[in-house]
Formats: C-alpha cells, sequence, structure tokens
C-alpha cells in the first residue's frame, strides 16, 4: 500500500525493530517452526527481532495452509498494525492472505467485542469498551464464542505493558480460546516499567499482565536474546550488560549499578541551558530523542528551546491526543462551498488547493494522501461522507494516523521515558538526574533501574548520556508545580486544559471566524501566549498571544478551578494571570452529535461540528501577592 505522506527531510524516530537480521537464527526459527497449537510465552529484549519473529510465524501458518481470518494479531498502536501487515504480505508473498488476517489495536478487539458481537453498550471511552468485553468474555453468548472459536492462533505483543483491566482482558481472551487453538505471547520483563508509576505522585496501577502469566498453564516458555537493533558492538555489549543487572538481578543494588554503568559512559554535565543547545544543534541533522523521567523537565526544555524558535515536538503523557489540523480545515471548506455530507475527489481536491496546499495546516500530507485516508475513513462507494468522518474523528476511532501523537511542528524529539517505550531513534540523548528513589523500597528501586535501561535501550547508532537537573516538583491532581522565590511554576496543557468549544461561542459566536483564521494562519513557529481573566466574558480565562489581545483559544473551567486552587494554596492569589506558556500546534477539535453547544454555533462549524484548536504548552508563572 502506498503510504500517504510525502517523504520527511527528516527520519521519524519511531519505528519499532527496523533493523532486523539478514537470516533468522536457531533460537528465532524454532518458535516460527512451532506447532499451531502450541503455546509460547516470548520473552525478548528490545532489537531482539521480536516483530519479525511474530511476522514470519504468521507467514508460515499462512503458507502452511491455516486460513488468513483464523489468525488474530493484537498490538498496541495503529501504526504498528499497518506495519505488521505490510510484513506479513512481504513474507507471506501474498498480500490478499495479509488483508485477511485480522490485525488489531488490543482497544479496538475491545470494542468489537463489546459492541459489534450483539451487544449493545453505553460506551464513551476505551475503558468503557475494554470493562464492557471483559463482561462478555465472562459470561459469553453462542455469537462471541462463534466469533473467538475461529481463531486458530492468537498473537500478543507487549504484553507486559499491560496493566490493571486490559491485563485481565488479555488473560481471559487467552483463558477462553479452544483447547486446539495456541498462541504467542511477547513480553519483555525488563521493560515492565508501569508496575510503580510513570510519575512519583500517580501510585500503582494495578495488577501487571505479567504477574498473571502463571495462570496460563500449559504454555512453554522461549526467550529472544540476540540484539539486532544495533551494528556498534561496543553499545551492544554495554546494554546487555544493563540487561543483565535488570533481569538477572547481577547486583544487590540494581539502580545504583545501572547508574554507575550510564555515568561511565556519560558526558560531562548539563544544565538546561546547554541541553537546550544540544538538542538545537543535533537538529540539524537527523531528529534525535531526549528523554527525562518527569513532564516537568520536558516542558522546562521545551520553553527554552521556544525561547530560541526552535521547532521540536514533545511526546509525554497527558497531552491531547487530537486530529490532524487538514481535517478540520478541509471538512469546513467543502461545507461553505456546499459540499455537504457527501463529498467527491474532484470537489475535496478543489477545497484542499484554497484551503490545505502549502499551509502548515497540511502537515506535509498531499492531497493524494489526504483523500485516501478520508475514504479509509468515511468511504460512501466512490465518494466520502463527511460526517461518517467527523463522528469517527470525535470518538477517536480512525487510523492512527490521522491522530496526532507527537504535538510540534518537527525535529527533535523531547519526552518522558515512559511515553517513549517503544520508540526509537538513530541518536538519544538520556538525562539522568539525581538519584531520587528510595533504594529501602526495593521493587522502587528496581522499577527506575528499569526505566533507565528502557531510556539506554532507545539508541539504534548513537547513545548520549548526561547528568542534568532536575525541577522539585509537587503535584496536584496529578498537575506538576514547581516553587520559585517570585511564585510557582505550574504545568498547563494536559488533556481539557483547554476548551475549544467555549472559545468559539464567545460573544454568540461572533468571533468565531477571526479565531478560526487565526489558528489556520500557524506557521509551525513556537508563540509565546498568556492566561488572562476576563471580566466582560464572565472570568473566562482567555488564552492570548502575548503582548496582545488576540484570543486563540480559553481555558476549561475545570482546568480553571484546579489552577486556582493550586494559586490560592501557594500564592495566595486568584490564577487571572498566567504567563510564559507557548502555542506549539494546532489540531482539528471534534465535538460528539450530543454536545448541546454545538447548535449554538454559527455555520458552518454547527453543522460540521469540526474545528481547529491550539496546543498550548509550559510551565507556566503565577507571580505571588
Amino acid at each position: 500500500m502506498t503510504r500517504r505522506r510525502t517523504t520527511r527531510t527528516q527520519p521519524s524516530a519511531g519505528a519499532r525493530d527496523t533493523a532486523r537480521p539478514a537470516a533468522p537464527d536457531a533460537e528465532q526459527i524454532g518458535i516460527i517452526d512451532a506447532p499451531i497449537v502450541t503455546r509460547l510465552i516470548v520473552e525478548a529484549g528490545p532489537g531482539c527481532g521480536k516483530t519479525h519473529v511474530a511476522c514470519a510465524r504468521v507467514a508460515r501458518l499462512l503458507r502452511g495452509g491455516t486460513p488468513p481470518d483464523a489468525i488474530l494479531l493484537l498490538s498496541f498502536t495503529r501504526t504498528a498494525v499497518h506495519e505488521l501487515r505490510t510484513r506479513i504480505a512481504v513474507l507471506a508473498e501474498s498480500e490478499s492472505a495479509a488483508r485477511g488476517v485480522e490485525i488489531r489495536t488490543i482497544d479496538s478487539l475491545a470494542w468489537r467485542i463489546a459492541t459489534g458481537v450483539g451487544r449493545p453498550a453505553a460506551i464513551s471511552s476505551y475503558d468503557d469498551s475494554v470493562n464492557a468485553a471483559l463482561s462478555a468474555l465472562a459470561h459469553p453468548d453462542d455469537e462471541l464464542k462463534e466469533y473467538l472459536g475461529r481463531f486458530r492462533h492468537v498473537f500478543v505483543d507487549e504484553t507486559q505493558d499491560l496493566v490493571a483491566v486490559r491485563a485481565q482482558f488479555i488473560l481471559a481472551l487467552l483463558e477462553g480460546l479452544p483447547a486446539e487453538s495456541g498462541y504467542t505471547v511477547f513480553l519483555d520483563r525488563a521493560q515492565a516499567i508501569y508496575g510503580w508509576s510513570s510519575e512519583d505522585q500517580d501510585g500503582a496501577r494495578g495488577v501487571q499482565f505479567v504477574d498473571l502469566i502463571p495462570r496460563l498453564t500449559n504454555a512453554t516458555t522461549r526467550a529472544l536474546r540476540t540484539m539486532h537493533r544495533t551494528r556498534d558492538a561496543q553499545m551492544r555489549e554495554f546494554l546487555e550488560r544493563l540487561r543483565a543487572i535488570v533481569v538477572d538481578l547481577a547486583s544487590a543494588d540494581p539502580l545504583g549499578a545501572v547508574r554507575r554503568e550510564l555515568m561511565a559512559r556519560g558526558s560531562p554535565s548539563a544544565g538546561w541551558e546547554d541541553l537546550a543547545m544540544l538538542l538545537q544543534q543535533s537538529g540539524n541533522g537527523s531528529a534525535p530523542l531526549m528523554l527525562f523521567r518527569r513532564r516537568a523537565d520536558v516542558l522546562r526544555i521545551s520553553g527554552q528551546l521556544c525561547d530560541r524558535g526552535t521547532r521540536h515536538r514533545l511526546r509525554i503523557g497527558g497531552l491531547p491526543r487530537a486530529g490532524l489540523p487538514w481535517i478540520s480545515v478541509l471538512v469546513n471548506q467543502l461545507r461553505t462551498r456546499d459540499v455537504w455530507p457527501r463529498a467527491t475527489r474532484d470537489a475535496a481536491g478543489r477545497a484542499w488547493s484554497e484551503s490545505c496546499a502549502g499551509r502548515y495546516v497540511a502537515r506535509e500530507w498531499t492531497f493524494d494522501g489526504a483523500w485516501e485516508l478520508l475514504r479509509e475513513i468515511g468511504r460512501d462507494g466512490s465518494a466520502v461522507d463527511l460526517r461518517v468522518v467527523v463522528d469517527r474523528l470525535a470518538t477517536a476511532q480512525v487510523p492512527d494516523e490521522a491522530l496526532i501523537r507527537e504535538l510540534g511542528p518537527g525535529g527533535p524529539v523531547v519526552g518522558t521515558v515512559h511515553a517513549s517505550k517503544g520508540r526509537e531513534a538513530d541518536a538519544v540523548v538520556v538525562c539522568v538526574q539525581e538519584r531520587r528513589a528510595d533504594n529501602s523500597l526495593v521493587e522502587q528501586a528496581a522499577e527506575e533501574a528499569r526505566v533507565l535501561y528502557v531510556a539506554a535501550t532507545r539508541a539504534r547508532d548513537r547513545l548520549d548520556i548526561r547528568k542534568s537537573p532536575s525541577l522539585t516538583c509537587g503535584y496536584a491532581d496529578g498537575r506538576a508545580w514547581h516553587s520559585i522565590p517570585s511564585g510557582i511554576q505550574v504545568e498547563v496543557g494536559r488533556d481539557g486544559d483547554l476548551d475549544p468549544t467555549w472559545a468559539m461561542l464567545i460573544e454568540h459566536g461572533r468571533r468565531a471566524a477571526e479565531l478560526q483564521s487565526q489558528l489556520a494562519s500557524f506557521t509551525g513557529t513556537p508563540m509565546k501566549v498568556r492566561v488572562l481573566a476576563s471580566r466582560a466574558d464572565g472570568w473566562t480565562r482567555l488564552v492570548q498571544l502575548d503582548r496582545s489581545d488576540t484570543m486563540i483559544g480559553t481555558l476549561s473551567r475545570g482546568s480553571a478551578d484546579e489552577l486556582n486552587e493550586l494559586a490560592r494554596s501557594r500564592v495566595h492569589k486568584w490564577a487571572n494571570f498566567i504567563a510564559h506558556l507557548w502555542w506549539i500546534d494546532v489540531v482539528s477539535a471534534t465535538a460528539r452529535p450530543d454536545d448541546e453547544r454545538v447548535d449554538r454555533l454559527p455555520s458552518p462549524w454547527k453543522h460540521t461540528r469540526t474545528w481547529l484548536a491550539p496546543i498550548v504548552v509550559g510551565l507556566g508563572f503565577i507571580g505571588r501577592r
């Protein structure tokens, strides 16, 4: 299948297991050639050819006569789903057979079971669908039994990342397979870093799938140990030493041992300015990946880069996961041209030329690629049903390519280790802060050692270890804040912090067109913004361009209340003015059909239910009284 985007000038940091051996080694062959009924637990470290083994095993089953729809392959992201299908088609030498294999994300399978097998359910989130699917598996009806009974073999990837209800869902799925069906489950205990927390305040996240494995009876454990990701013998040896520490417990103090290994390889200590300069310089070549332990540290570096006008991307937990901006722009342009709801290719092409071509909102997409994506989402014969596109975007039931995972216009990727699992890059900078884990808490120290191991194994060619500063943070309802003599710095930009709908309704919608024009003009260069309480608008917190009254959005009421409470408790004032925030991106915001506020919007947005919204992030400053 032809990819949808034009070729990037910088390689993407993120292809999984891109390096593969020229020919399978002995440990891989043993797994690939196992009989279809075999139930395998495969432990595989980063870069050990796990994806290749999974695809080769599927291809072998297909060549052996297994019907394509008797194979189910589960992965975490839709991007991985597309990659798996392409690899299987090559290895099986049959694109049609590869298309017949049921390859899904775990959430997609849960949605299928909860809503697509004759079970009406009130589902408003992925967690709702997983819970509903788990209940259905506990008491399967005949239709569900028939659906699951057709699978002769099930593959599940990255199971060490499964926690809480998703871990229980996959366990129930595997336990419910017919006796004559097999499965291949991939995991890496060294990358199981969700058992403790992703931030200090988050607390435990529930049972992990790796803890439930003993309940899988009649399963055989195999291992993939040979690393193929890097051709650098010294780096391979270094990563193998780290793995021995975190997996084989080759030290009584795993965290201390991992830190010593990293710092022995590390470069001189770096401050915030040094790290920002390092990223700015290295961004001139292939896009590097810089990793921190916490969101606040990422936002601190992001602010430094924005000050320099340096384009970059953020990969941290809690950010909005929104749609590509050209979708909203194109849909509204078509509605303005009275093309609604059914759009033909010719009409969409003219609208694209008028509203998207050559602008940042196109995000390096060509019209041919955009039309292909729209057809995949809302195909209606030879046309596209735009209402279907909007409805599916509102519920995130769209291909992964339509959703933005790394916010920002391009360049280096700055992220947390937890949010960057599964990512890799040619060059990785790991920022190691002062030791913070209490070594008397054995499990926490072991978890922190695994976090550092995961960070180091993201590199394909170059690994730069830097001892770096770290902010001393507190947390309020999961929101990081940092105290300074003149006030506090507080995390802004989490999912739900901005209310894109209310910004469109101010002054009965009379400012909507001006707002959308301003957002559509974004060029990708970060712009400084502030939050200012507006008495005229019922004390709405307006997001304005710095030193200007130009509004680009509003805070949601919930986030305004959270920030007010934090400001009152820490600096004894209302959060009526927040400075030092940055506008770094623009995305498509989409309202659900049951959002009552939509009827109050002016045209074309009351019909399309989709419009542009800004992405604003940073450690905002609230001064003391």
